[in-house]
């Protein structure tokens, strides 16, 4: 594993604020674009409110002793689920990432020496949560988020499973559900191949037409198919819907829906279709296909097909930077600054700086 100097630490530090901007946590109702898979996958549908800020010297002594705390709580303590990121960075207010963001993701990333430093902390991360957790602990889901994918190498991916294999039982178990996301096209067919050899079995494809990385939305039906030919076993779709794609969805939606896709998520933006007068969301066109198909609506925006099951974890923690993790009746912030991350790690602690009471209503 890669070990740097001081002075190393701090000159990643400075290219990462350069290359970033701040995570900002989430306070609506509504969690952020990394969290939404997670929780939506392996909790009862929820309504999302705002819940103090708890002190972690509340929750003990060190920052690892929630994670105790909650596992003895729980009603079934061996459920875990893991989701893992990339440093994240904040598309503008359009949802558009601009080409330098871009450029200076793609600078960091393509850095070996760089990127393998981060992925060695990330397996140093699940190996303090492995120590920290009970004995009987099993993971019963696991998920890549779209930059994570997009990002990494295939050997680099392989990497992160091998030591995710190795830290954690219940990965090769059939009824775990291992995902995947696809921010944008891959960029062969090999990546499609090697999810599958590495055991992802549920694929999420998302933003079509969000960004101009974006999957076309007229091609959604054909990756669906291809996805499925690889051996995929579930194919999930995330819209998030801009002025110009709730105006688009309409036209294709009947198309995508003859794909059968396992659940289709409808994604509000900050500056989208919501806040145009007289627009119901989600569109009501959309959602008509949807019911007409025999999708059962889970939330407002989340339609699943006939036959949908999620898992049941009661713990879902984040692996990286700025990732978010929660419980039953909490939500845990990975610290967002790098050198922080690493300190913390290196000390023996996981990377948590944040708590707050997660307070949530059934819908």
């Amino acid at each position: 594993m890669y070990s740097g100097d001081q002075r190393t630490l701090y000159l990643d530090e400075a290219v990462h604020r350069k290359a970033f901007r701040d995570i900002k946590a989430s306070s609506c109702a509504g969690l952020d674009i990394h969290a939404q898979w997670p929780f939506l996958l392996n909790t009862p549908p929820r309504t999302f409110l705002n819940g103090p800020e708890v002190p972690l010297s509340q929750l003990g002594t060190d920052n690892s002793h929630w994670l105790l705390k909650e596992c003895e709580r729980a009603d079934s303590p061996s459920n875990l689920a893991l989701s893992f990121q990339l440093p994240g960075w904040q598309p503008d207010s359009q949802n558009q990432y601009s080409r330098s963001q871009i450029q200076a993701l793609r600078s960091v990333y393509q850095s070996p020496s760089a990127l393998q430093r981060y992925i060695d902390y990330m397996v140093k991360e699940i190996q303090i949560l492995r120590r920290t957790l009970p004995d009987q602990i099993r993971l019963t889901y696991m998920h890549w988020n779209g930059d994570l994918v997009h990002f990494l190498s295939e050997s680099e991916l392989t990497q992160l499973m091998f030591f995710i294999n190795r830290s954690f039982v219940g990965i090769n178990d059939p009824a775990t559900m291992l995902v995947s996301e696809l921010d944008a096209p891959p960029k062969s067919n090999d990546l499609l191949a090697l999810l599958v050899g590495l055991g992802i079995n549920t694929i999420c494809i998302n933003d079509p037409g969000a960004t101009i990385y974006s999957f076309p939305l007229p091609d959604v039906k054909d990756w669906i198919n291809l996805v499925r030919d690889y051996g995929i076993n579930k194919v999930l779709l995330r819209l998030n819907l801009t002025d110009e794609l709730a105006d688009e969805l309409p036209l294709y939606i009947e198309d995508i829906i003859s794909a059968a896709p396992d659940a289709v998520l409808m994604a509000k933006t900050g500056s989208g279709p919501s806040a145009r007068e007289g627009f119901e969301f989600p569109p009501v066109t959309v959602k008509h296909a949807l019911l007409k198909a025999r999708y059962t609506p889970m939330t407002d925006s989340f339609y699943v097909a006939q036959g949908w099951n999620s898992t049941n974890s009661h713990l879902v923690k984040g692996i990286g930077l700025g990732a978010k993790s929660y419980t039953t009746a909490l939500e845990f912030y990975n610290t967002c600054g790098l050198t922080e991350y690493y300190q913390l790690l290196d000390a023996g602690k996981l990377p948590v700086n944040r708590a707050r009471k997660l307070i949530t209503e059934l819908y």
